[in-house]
């Protein structure tokens, strides 16, 4: 009696791409089923666009917040009311929220709060510059942003005393395109509560989300490794005239890649995006290469599909001449889909 010999490597191939289809569709059957939805935070709306000056000296407008979600506060420095107690409390949400919010604290007194009194009362609250803002300006432009813009009570704090001036006591917590996503009195405690979790919903850090952040991810970029390494294997195994092997391969990884497709697509429709952290040369690294992942993941399923289609019709001359173009490209794409999901959550992870 003769030993069997090794199985094909399309049954291996196919084997292995089952178990992982199953595993797959396993996982997105029990996320959708068991993972608990986002909470919707409405839109209020938008803020206009204001020119004021920090407490650097240095001019700061709603430009400078594009994509980072943030909280505002109205206070004067000379305020002996309630602004010290805002103050404190916006110093606890700095420490508690996560570090992809910024914090602006508006002077409604830009008479006596100049650059260098507002620069003092920070420092005297511990504010991190980089992450805490306050911001002062023209009279005119201040009034106009606190009436206008965000659309609560103030009067014209020109030549008025510390005790005449009106001001909101209000938090307002903005999205990264500066629309308006709450408003919560600052001195009560349950309100203040609702804030927090308002907030974490709108990064996704509330605890349903963070379950699914931390797993879906990595899932897919699991599914993008393994495309990568039949990808590999195939172009192996035809470089060795072993076709079938090839021909298992090739198909287990564009059956894996649709997968990936739809579990992408669900991923982000359930939850949304996750803001990268990273700044300077970083942050224009990861943006070419998400990118350009991006724009050739778009051609894979027309590239991917031509290329086995022509392959099944016997039409291999035209098909090794499109897979020339198609492989580099669908490695590309795998390599850089892994490469993006390190980027995007170990290299500079949102906190939690």
């Amino acid at each position: 009696m003769t030993e069997p010999g090794p199985l094909p490597g399309r049954v291996v191939a196919t084997f292995w791409m089952a178990v992982a289809g199953v595993f797959a569709g396993a996982f997105l059957v029990l996320t959708f089923l068991f993972g608990g939805k986002p909470p919707e935070i409405d839109r209020f709306f938008r803020l206009e666009s204001f020119d004021l000056v920090g407490a650097d000296a240095r001019p700061f407008g709603l430009d400078d917040l594009a994509e980072k979600p943030w909280v505002a506060d109205f206070i004067f420095t000379r305020c002996a009311g309630p602004c010290p107690e805002i103050t404190r409390r916006m110093a606890v949400l700095e420490e508690d929220l996560p570090r992809e919010f910024r914090f602006v604290s508006f002077s409604v007194d830009p008479a006596f709060d100049t650059p260098e009194v507002l620069r003092s009362y920070a420092e005297a609250y511990g504010a991190d510059p980089a992450r805490w803002s306050f911001l002062t300006g023209e009279k005119d432009a201040i009034h106009r942003v606190v009436r206008n813009s965000f659309k609560l009570p103030s009067n014209d704090p020109a030549g008025s005393p510390a005790h005449e001036i009106l001001h909101s006591l209000r938090f307002v917590l903005v999205d990264g395109e500066g629309w308006v996503r709450g408003i919560y009195q600052a001195p009560e405690d349950d309100e203040v509560a609702r804030l927090r979790a308002d907030a974490r919903a709108l990064v996704g850090k509330d605890p349903k989300t963070l379950r699914l952040r931390t797993i879906w991810p990595a899932a897919n970029a699991a599914m993008n490794a393994l495309s990568g390494i039949l990808l590999t294997t195939g172009f192996f195994f035809i470089r060795r005239k072993k076709v079938e092997a090839h021909r298992g391969c090739m198909g287990s990884a564009f059956l894996l890649s649709v997968i990936f497709l739809a579990s992408y697509l669900a991923y982000h429709a359930r939850v949304g995006t996750t803001p990268f952290l990273g700044e300077g040369t970083l942050r224009l690294v990861y943006r070419s290469i998400l990118f350009s992942h991006m724009a050739l993941a778009a051609t894979i399923p027309f590239l991917a599909g031509i290329t086995i289609v022509r392959a099944m019709r016997g039409r291999f001359e035209r098909h090794k001449k499109i897979a020339r173009v198609t492989l580099p490209i669908w490695l590309y794409v795998s390599v850089t889909g892994v490469l993006v999901y390190w980027m995007l959550y170990h290299v500079n992870p949102p906190a939690g």
